[in-house]
């Protein structure tokens, strides 16, 4: 939390230091989505105001977009197989205009969460086959020490 207070003290800074009064440049990227498996989400991003009305996505995930990263030609994002693992992933548009993060709207980005409905990982026949075998190994040894410790005559 204290980085988010850092990094909107750094934001201020800079626009104050700047003079700046940047025409209110407003970025969304778009309502919060849920997609299947396998699919691809189709991006809604918006960036409006008075300026450079450019951007580009990012992902905090191993996705990707197409045909290309820059706004507005992005038209959908692919989820990685880390995304589906993840069962979200977080789709980030910034503004290209320097002046942004010093709009009244703040920041000069939008954030929108995908998530992935993709069924958890069921064991495979094999995988069931050692996770008994190991139960089954622990419980043997567990009684032949037991037994071992039981049947010691003190001297």
């Amino acid at each position: 939390m204290n980085n988010i207070y850092q990094l909107f003290l750094l934001n201020l800074l800079i626009c104050l230091i700047s003079f700046n009064a940047s025409a209110d440049i407003i970025v969304n990227a778009g309502p919060n989505q849920t997609i299947s498996c396998g699919s691809t989400a189709t991006l809604a991003g918006s960036i409006t105001g008075e300026g450079i009305t450019t951007g580009t996505w990012s992902t905090y995930g191993d996705g990707m977009f197409t045909p290309s990263n820059t706004f507005p030609g992005a038209v959908t994002y692919t989820p990685g197989v880390e995304d589906n693992s993840n069962h979200y992933v977080i789709l980030k548009l910034v503004s290209d205009d320097p002046n942004a993060i010093c709009s009244a709207s703040g920041g000069g980005y939008g954030l929108v969460i995908l998530t992935i409905d993709c069924p958890y990982a069921i064991p495979t026949l094999s995988q069931w086959g050692l996770i008994i075998l190991s139960i089954l190994l622990a419980t043997v040894g567990t009684l032949y020490i037991l037994r071992r410790r039981s049947a010691r005559v003190p001297v």
